[in-house]
């Protein structure tokens, strides 16, 4: 492929599908913007060889991507062959690489964020092999934690970060407010704590508690408890109190915490993990589902357009990367 020509050759009925396809690849190994001056395309019909070149009469060429297009220098983006087969595994990555060049297209943070989360939407929608988002965000964890070599420049983004980056970098109280709004979510609550082995995490979960001290110490009174505790895999805590008092429950998961916190163990794709999956999904929430103004419309840049540029640069390169894994998706 020319810098500023396409030529391709392609028999079927999906020729329109496959040029884009094409644009893709090209703008990606490209790495920056390069006008497309001319498509040309061949096709056998009955045996003969049609050509069609555009721009002719009414139809013109637009150009997908602008000048400030550019793919970072630090991401190798270089296993998306399967873009051009007709799988379902295909169509994610079609959808995905098709989101993440636009986001890269895209200079203003709230519509960059917008299309960096429907390009990760679009993988962990297949690796999740769910229609569940829950679902969905449990496979892909699982996933990030199973291949954690696979995301090495991710990992070295967060390395760095202390307690206090991330607990002035992230809304955790309006985060666990929004996710366990009334004593009926306090099991899974309970469940998010005793998720984590990294012991930053674990610190900023402790001093949160506070927010759901009273729901815990009360959750005897929450309707089918037991059963809660069970399926959610926390059968011995609930064990360990059922005959004892109230605060009994509130003590163990202080205990938990302080026993992991003291391993002093860091996990970079854990805090990679929850900030793409469980952050990125509730600003998501907060965003599209508008219980925020239009982010673009101001006069000034705020804080939590700073918070999503810090988010967009995490997501950019778990996308990426995931990208790049493409052939483990499966197994």
């Amino acid at each position: 492929m020319l810098a500023n020509e396409i030529s391709s050759v392609y028999w079927g009925s999906n020729i329109h599908t496959q040029i884009t396809k094409s644009l893709l690849y090209f703008y990606i190994k490209k790495r920056n913007f390069s006008e497309i001056k001319s498509i040309t395309v061949s096709r056998k019909k009955d045996k003969i060889l049609e050509t069609t070149t555009i721009p002719k009469e009414n139809y013109q060429i637009e150009q997908v991507v602008e000048k400030y297009f550019n793919i970072n220098e630090n991401y190798i983006l270089n296993n998306i062959n399967d873009i051009f087969l007709t799988n379902d595994k295909s169509i994610s990555l079609f959808n995905s690489l098709s989101y993440l060049v636009k986001a890269l297209n895209t200079q203003e943070s709230s519509h960059k964020f917008e299309r960096l989360w429907k390009a990760f939407n679009a993988i962990y929608r297949y690796i999740g092999k769910s229609e569940n988002d829950n679902t969905c965000h449990i496979n892909l964890r699982d996933f990030l934690l199973s291949n954690d070599s696979l995301f090495n420049y991710s990992k070295k983004i967060v390395n760095n970060y202390d307690r206090k980056i991330l607990r002035k970098k992230i809304q955790f109280r309006n985060l666990i407010l929004n996710d366990y709004p009334t004593k009926n979510h306090t099991v899974s609550f309970i469940a998010f704590l005793y998720r984590y082995t990294d012991s930053r995490l674990l610190q900023i979960l402790k001093e949160t508690l506070p927010y759901r001290e009273e729901f815990i110490k009360t959750i005897n009174s929450i309707d089918k408890v037991e059963s809660k505790f069970n399926k959610l895999g926390l059968s011995t805590i609930y064990d360990n109190c059922k005959t004892k008092q109230n605060t009994c429950i509130y003590n163990e998961i202080v205990n938990s915490l302080d026993s992991k916190i003291n391993m002093n163990n860091q996990s970079d794709i854990e805090i990679v993990a929850f900030i793409c999956i469980k952050y990125a999904y509730f600003l998501r929430n907060k965003i599209f589902h508008a219980e925020k103004h239009d982010l673009s419309f101001k006069f000034i840049k705020n804080n939590l357009l700073y918070e999503i540029d810090w988010i967009n640069n995490i997501l950019e390169s778990v996308i990426i990367e995931l990208l790049n894994c493409n052939t483990e998706w499966d197994k």
